[in-house]
């Protein structure tokens, strides 16, 4: 259980785009489309 609940906590840095108004800390995108999609859900 410990080697489960320590993966989930990994974030990739280098794809991931920090969001705060949503229930997740980061959001993790494929392209540079779904990141300007998420920074522009996030600001609405």
């Amino acid at each position: 259980m410990r080697r489960f609940s320590e993966e989930l906590g990994l974030i990739d840095y280098v794809t991931a785009q920090r969001v705060y108004h949503s229930i997740y800390e980061y959001v993790s995108y494929d392209s540079e489309i779904e990141r300007a999609f998420a920074m522009q859900l996030d600001i609405d």
